[in-house]
Protein backbone atom coordinates (compact mmCIF):
# COMPACT_ATOMS: atom_id res chain seq x y z
CA UNK A 1 0.00 0.00 0.00
CA UNK A 2 2.82 2.40 0.87
CA UNK A 3 4.43 1.72 -2.50
CA UNK A 4 1.18 2.48 -4.31
CA UNK A 5 0.75 5.76 -2.46
CA UNK A 6 4.29 6.83 -3.23
CA UNK A 7 4.13 5.86 -6.89
CA UNK A 8 1.02 7.12 -8.74
CA UNK A 9 -0.16 5.32 -11.87
CA UNK A 10 2.00 5.69 -14.96
CA UNK A 11 0.74 8.44 -17.29
CA UNK A 12 1.74 9.94 -20.61
CA UNK A 13 3.45 7.91 -23.31
CA UNK A 14 4.34 5.13 -20.92
CA UNK A 15 0.72 4.60 -19.96
CA UNK A 16 -0.45 4.79 -23.57
CA UNK A 17 2.13 2.20 -24.62
CA UNK A 18 1.16 -0.12 -21.79
CA UNK A 19 -2.56 0.01 -22.54
CA UNK A 20 -2.00 -0.47 -26.26
CA UNK A 21 0.28 -3.43 -25.59
CA UNK A 22 -2.53 -4.99 -23.56
CA UNK A 23 -5.07 -4.40 -26.34
CA UNK A 24 -2.67 -5.85 -28.92
CA UNK A 25 -2.42 -9.04 -26.91
CA UNK A 26 -4.34 -12.01 -28.27
CA UNK A 27 -5.98 -12.61 -24.87
CA UNK A 28 -7.42 -9.13 -24.46
CA UNK A 29 -11.24 -9.34 -24.07
CA UNK A 30 -13.50 -8.94 -27.08
CA UNK A 31 -16.55 -7.93 -25.01
CA UNK A 32 -17.10 -4.54 -23.34
CA UNK A 33 -17.85 -5.72 -19.79
CA UNK A 34 -14.77 -7.94 -19.68
CA UNK A 35 -12.65 -5.10 -21.06
CA UNK A 36 -13.95 -2.78 -18.32
CA UNK A 37 -12.85 -5.31 -15.70
CA UNK A 38 -9.46 -5.61 -17.37
CA UNK A 39 -8.97 -1.85 -17.33
CA UNK A 40 -9.69 -1.73 -13.57
CA UNK A 41 -6.09 -2.88 -13.16
CA UNK A 42 -4.48 -0.52 -15.65
CA UNK A 43 -3.50 3.14 -16.02
CA UNK A 44 -7.14 3.77 -16.96
CA UNK A 45 -8.26 3.54 -13.35
CA UNK A 46 -7.53 7.23 -12.72
CA UNK A 47 -6.18 8.59 -16.01
CA UNK A 48 -5.54 12.11 -17.07
CA UNK A 49 -8.02 13.28 -19.72
CA UNK A 50 -5.15 13.50 -22.22
CA UNK A 51 -4.46 9.78 -21.87
CA UNK A 52 -8.07 8.89 -22.58
CA UNK A 53 -8.19 11.27 -25.55
CA UNK A 54 -4.96 9.97 -27.07
CA UNK A 55 -5.92 6.35 -26.55
CA UNK A 56 -9.27 6.82 -28.27
CA UNK A 57 -7.61 8.57 -31.21
CA UNK A 58 -5.00 5.82 -31.60
CA UNK A 59 -7.66 3.08 -31.50
CA UNK A 60 -9.85 4.99 -33.95
CA UNK A 61 -7.02 5.46 -36.44
CA UNK A 62 -5.93 1.85 -36.17
CA UNK A 63 -9.46 0.58 -36.74
CA UNK A 64 -10.11 2.75 -39.78
CA UNK A 65 -6.66 2.99 -41.34
CA UNK A 66 -5.06 -0.42 -40.82
CA UNK A 67 -5.99 -3.80 -42.33
CA UNK A 68 -6.79 -5.49 -39.03
CA UNK A 69 -8.09 -9.02 -38.76
CA UNK A 70 -11.50 -9.64 -37.19
CA UNK A 71 -10.17 -10.45 -33.72
CA UNK A 72 -8.03 -7.30 -33.65
CA UNK A 73 -11.10 -5.26 -34.60
CA UNK A 74 -13.14 -6.91 -31.85
CA UNK A 75 -10.46 -6.16 -29.25
CA UNK A 76 -10.32 -2.50 -30.26
CA UNK A 77 -14.08 -2.18 -30.32
CA UNK A 78 -14.30 -3.71 -26.84
CA UNK A 79 -11.59 -1.33 -25.63
CA UNK A 80 -13.34 1.72 -27.07
CA UNK A 81 -16.69 0.72 -25.63
CA UNK A 82 -15.10 0.08 -22.23
CA UNK A 83 -13.22 3.39 -22.23
CA UNK A 84 -16.42 5.27 -23.07
CA UNK A 85 -18.18 3.48 -20.20
CA UNK A 86 -15.44 4.38 -17.75
CA UNK A 87 -14.55 7.88 -18.96
CA UNK A 88 -17.43 9.24 -20.98
CA UNK A 89 -16.55 12.93 -21.36
CA UNK A 90 -12.95 12.79 -22.68
CA UNK A 91 -13.63 9.80 -24.91
CA UNK A 92 -16.74 11.38 -26.44
CA UNK A 93 -14.80 14.58 -27.06
CA UNK A 94 -12.07 12.67 -28.86
CA UNK A 95 -14.59 10.94 -31.13
CA UNK A 96 -16.35 14.22 -31.81
CA UNK A 97 -13.08 15.86 -32.82
CA UNK A 98 -11.49 13.05 -34.83
CA UNK A 99 -14.05 10.62 -36.27
CA UNK A 100 -15.07 12.79 -39.22
CA UNK A 101 -11.50 13.89 -39.90
CA UNK A 102 -10.22 10.33 -40.07
CA UNK A 103 -13.23 9.16 -42.08
CA UNK A 104 -12.87 11.89 -44.71
CA UNK A 105 -9.31 10.71 -45.38
CA UNK A 106 -10.42 7.13 -46.07
CA UNK A 107 -10.42 5.66 -49.57
CA UNK A 108 -13.74 4.42 -50.94
CA UNK A 109 -12.22 0.95 -51.08
CA UNK A 110 -11.76 1.01 -47.28
CA UNK A 111 -15.27 2.07 -46.27
CA UNK A 112 -16.16 -1.43 -45.11
CA UNK A 113 -13.91 -0.70 -42.13
CA UNK A 114 -16.09 2.28 -41.22
CA UNK A 115 -19.24 0.16 -41.49
CA UNK A 116 -17.69 -2.47 -39.23
CA UNK A 117 -16.61 0.26 -36.81
CA UNK A 118 -20.14 1.67 -36.61
CA UNK A 119 -21.53 -1.81 -36.11
CA UNK A 120 -19.16 -2.68 -33.26
CA UNK A 121 -18.48 0.59 -31.45
CA UNK A 122 -21.56 1.75 -29.59
CA UNK A 123 -23.57 4.80 -30.55
CA UNK A 124 -21.22 6.65 -32.90
CA UNK A 125 -23.66 7.59 -35.64
CA UNK A 126 -24.56 10.93 -34.06
CA UNK A 127 -20.93 12.07 -34.35
CA UNK A 128 -20.99 11.87 -38.15
CA UNK A 129 -21.19 15.02 -40.25
CA UNK A 130 -23.68 15.27 -43.12
CA UNK A 131 -21.04 14.70 -45.81
CA UNK A 132 -19.83 11.52 -44.09
CA UNK A 133 -23.41 10.27 -43.70
CA UNK A 134 -24.01 10.92 -47.39
CA UNK A 135 -20.93 8.95 -48.33
CA UNK A 136 -22.05 6.01 -46.19
CA UNK A 137 -25.50 6.11 -47.75
CA UNK A 138 -23.97 5.93 -51.22
CA UNK A 139 -21.78 3.04 -50.12
CA UNK A 140 -24.85 1.25 -48.81
CA UNK A 141 -26.56 1.79 -52.17
CA UNK A 142 -23.60 0.28 -54.00
CA UNK A 143 -21.95 -2.26 -51.71
CA UNK A 144 -19.39 -4.15 -53.82
CA UNK A 145 -20.35 -7.75 -54.42
CA UNK A 146 -17.14 -8.93 -52.74
CA UNK A 147 -18.12 -7.09 -49.53
CA UNK A 148 -21.83 -7.83 -49.56
CA UNK A 149 -21.89 -10.77 -47.15
CA UNK A 150 -19.81 -8.77 -44.64
CA UNK A 151 -21.37 -5.32 -45.01
CA UNK A 152 -25.08 -5.98 -45.50
CA UNK A 153 -25.82 -7.63 -42.11
CA UNK A 154 -24.06 -4.73 -40.38
CA UNK A 155 -25.82 -1.96 -42.31
CA UNK A 156 -29.10 -3.63 -41.35
CA UNK A 157 -28.15 -3.09 -37.70
CA UNK A 158 -27.06 0.56 -37.99
CA UNK A 159 -30.11 2.79 -37.36
CA UNK A 160 -28.92 5.45 -39.80
CA UNK A 161 -28.49 2.93 -42.62
CA UNK A 162 -31.08 0.25 -41.89
CA UNK A 163 -33.88 1.61 -44.07
CA UNK A 164 -31.42 2.34 -46.86
CA UNK A 165 -30.03 -1.18 -46.72
CA UNK A 166 -33.50 -2.70 -46.82
CA UNK A 167 -34.51 -0.60 -49.79
CA UNK A 168 -31.47 -0.91 -51.98
CA UNK A 169 -29.46 -3.99 -51.11
CA UNK A 170 -31.84 -6.93 -50.96
CA UNK A 171 -30.51 -9.75 -53.06
CA UNK A 172 -31.70 -13.17 -54.11
CA UNK A 173 -30.39 -15.87 -51.82
CA UNK A 174 -31.85 -18.83 -53.67
CA UNK A 175 -31.46 -19.66 -57.35
CA UNK A 176 -31.79 -16.25 -58.93
CA UNK A 177 -35.01 -15.41 -57.10
CA UNK A 178 -35.41 -11.65 -57.19
CA UNK A 179 -36.24 -10.18 -53.79
CA UNK A 180 -36.02 -6.50 -54.51
CA UNK A 181 -34.41 -4.25 -57.09
CA UNK A 182 -32.82 -1.15 -55.62
CA UNK A 183 -32.59 1.74 -58.08
CA UNK A 184 -32.67 -0.61 -61.06
CA UNK A 185 -29.41 -2.22 -60.04
CA UNK A 186 -28.56 -5.63 -61.40
CA UNK A 187 -29.35 -8.25 -58.81
CA UNK A 188 -26.86 -10.94 -57.99
CA UNK A 189 -27.24 -14.29 -56.36
CA UNK A 190 -25.24 -14.43 -53.15
CA UNK A 191 -24.64 -18.13 -53.50
CA UNK A 192 -23.07 -17.61 -56.91
CA UNK A 193 -20.91 -14.59 -56.07
CA UNK A 194 -20.15 -15.36 -52.44
CA UNK A 195 -19.97 -19.15 -52.07
CA UNK A 196 -19.12 -18.89 -48.35
CA UNK A 197 -22.39 -17.21 -47.39
CA UNK A 198 -23.74 -19.11 -44.40
CA UNK A 199 -27.20 -20.07 -43.29
CA UNK A 200 -26.69 -17.74 -40.31
CA UNK A 201 -26.17 -14.78 -42.65
CA UNK A 202 -29.18 -15.75 -44.73
CA UNK A 203 -31.40 -16.17 -41.65
CA UNK A 204 -30.29 -12.77 -40.35
CA UNK A 205 -31.19 -11.14 -43.65
CA UNK A 206 -34.57 -12.85 -43.66
CA UNK A 207 -35.28 -11.90 -40.05
CA UNK A 208 -34.31 -8.27 -40.51
CA UNK A 209 -36.31 -7.84 -43.70
CA UNK A 210 -39.33 -10.00 -42.98
CA UNK A 211 -38.78 -12.24 -46.01
CA UNK A 212 -40.16 -15.30 -44.26
CA UNK A 213 -41.45 -16.75 -47.51
CA UNK A 214 -37.87 -17.50 -48.58
CA UNK A 215 -36.90 -19.42 -45.45
CA UNK A 216 -37.42 -22.71 -47.25
CA UNK A 217 -34.36 -21.94 -49.37
CA UNK A 218 -32.06 -21.19 -46.45
CA UNK A 219 -30.31 -24.54 -46.46
CA UNK A 220 -29.36 -24.18 -50.12
CA UNK A 221 -26.86 -21.39 -49.35
CA UNK A 222 -24.62 -23.31 -46.97
CA UNK A 223 -21.41 -24.67 -48.42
Amino acid sequence: MEYLLQHPPVQGKGALSKVMADIDGALFPTEKDAAVQHFRFSPLVKPRPALVHNLVVVLLKQFLQEPLDSNAQLRRAAALNAIRTMHREPSEQALKEKLNEVTRAMLDSDLLRLVVFLGRVDDCWHFLADDVVGRLERYTDQIPETELSSALPITLRIPGLESRAKGTNLYAISDGTEVSSGRNRTLVTLRDHNPNVTVEFWEQLVTRTGLDDLKANAGETET
